[in-house]
């Protein structure tokens, strides 16, 4: 037999060969062969991934989908409260503040602003009832010595 074109000579030509019907399918019926293995492993390899892919997806899908309803809840409470302090504001801003609304942090138990305007008021009136005792004492502190900062570290007046 003479020799043919292989895969170990890289499908060269012998000298002196002569292409007739016989060495074509010799050769083109190994390659066909071969060609088929490799589309076949592609195959697999291209299903290989399209399975990998919808895996991946499927779970990406199944945790960040969860993740994505629970921040939707969050992001709607949050939304009633954005419009809850809206409307606080836009009614300050409108309306200004009432003593309803005003805390007063003092270490005066019971005291409330609601209860300190009274209050307020009530010695509001009394110092205008005593003001002529007010400026009495306005007179005698004015004859007293002024105390500044010199006053006091360096003895000056």
């Amino acid at each position: 037999m003479k020799p043919t074109p292989s895969p170990e000579t890289d499908y060269k030509a012998p000298p002196g060969m002569d292409l007739n019907r016989e060495i074509w399918d010799a050769v083109f019926g190994d390659l066909s062969k071969r060609v088929r293995r490799i589309e076949g492993k592609a195959i697999e390899y291209d299903d290989t991934i399209d399975r990998l892919t919808d895996q991946a997806l499927a779970l990406i899908s199944q945790n960040v989908t969860t993740e994505i309803i629970a921040r939707r809840a969050e992001l709607v409470e949050l939304q009633a409260l954005s419009d809850v302090l809206e409307g606080r504001i836009n009614t300050l801003l409108t309306n200004g503040v009432s003593t309803d609304d005003v805390r007063i942090q003092t270490a005066i138990a019971g005291l409330t602003a609601n209860r300190l305007h009274p209050a307020l008021a009530e010695l509001l009136a009394k110092i205008a009832a005593n003001a002529t005792g007010l400026s009495d004492l306005k007179t005698a502190f004015e004859g007293r010595r002024r105390i500044t900062v010199a006053s006091l570290y360096l003895g000056g007046a």
